[in-house]
């Protein structure tokens, strides 16, 4: 599966502030599997892939988990030749899907985060 990794702080957390912030990245990530479908995956061709047989769009999805101290959210696909548009190849460009729509919604996510954090600390 080709992914695109997103950490939260590596930090202590409380478990209630831990269960908030995955509530939140999911929410990050959902909204940037939405981005990816519906800005980086719908054309116009050449610049965006477009829509063939709905093989990719369909197959984009996202998680949310712990690992160690961290909060990992990860979006990604199973379907082989994605990575190919991803980082392009010797013959075919670079039309990248998911770490642009991962780096579109990055501050969005980033600043809901820090609201959690800063809500928990001022309780």
């Amino acid at each position: 599966m080709f992914k695109v990794r997103f950490k939260t702080i590596k930090s202590k957390l409380t478990t209630d502030l831990k269960s908030t912030i995955k509530k939140v990245l999911k929410w990050g990530m959902f909204k940037s599997e939405y981005t990816a479908k519906k800005e980086y995956l719908t054309g116009p061709r050449p610049e965006k892939l477009g829509v063939v047989t709905g093989r990719l769009l369909t197959s984009i999805k996202t998680r949310v988990f712990e690992s160690g101290k961290s909060v990992v959210g990860e979006i990604g696909t199973n379907v082989i030749y994605a990575r190919r548009h991803e980082e392009g190849t010797g013959g075919m460009p670079k039309r990248a899907f998911l770490q642009p729509s991962l780096q579109d919604n990055l501050e969005a996510i980033k600043a809901a985060i820090e609201q959690q954090i800063f809500n928990a600390w001022n309780k």
